[in-house]
């Protein structure tokens, strides 16, 4: 079930302290999606994992090369799995992004910063889609 109340749309976080970059694609079609990466200089190679989604799939997150990762939200589901989908996805990015900077997921030693990252990717995710 796709949330009718948000427009397709996509924006760039900017992680300020790691460099890393994520553009988050919302409902938009693979055709607009596509333009947008070979407009930053990636092939169709490149885009392979972020696009042509199974039905099945509402969303995705791959990290491509100069440090660029993308969260695909291919569709919205309902309000009640928004939230879910937001955080799973971003715990996706949080890996990447940590693990490309030799920090690996460690309870003791590196939750915290895990636990900062995905919270700055959710919250600046809810903020553009004004949630």
């Amino acid at each position: 079930m796709k949330n009718n109340k948000l427009k397709p749309q996509l924006f760039i976080i900017n992680l300020e302290l790691i460099p890393f970059h994520i553009a988050v694609s919302v409902e938009q079609s693979d055709q607009t999606l596509s333009k947008f990466l070979q407009r930053q200089g990636y092939s169709t190679e490149d885009m392979a994992g972020i696009m042509n989604l199974p039905e099945t799939t509402n969303a995705r997150c791959v990290m491509l090369h100069k440090n660029h990762i993308v969260i695909r939200l291919k569709y919205l589901p309902n309000k009640h799995d928004l939230a879910g989908s937001i955080a799973h996805e971003a715990l996706h990015a949080t890996s990447m992004i940590l693990e490309c900077i030799g920090v690996k997921f460690c309870p003791l030693t590196s939750e915290e910063i895990y636990a900062y990252t995905v919270q700055k990717i959710v919250k600046e995710i809810h903020k553009q889609l004004k949630l």
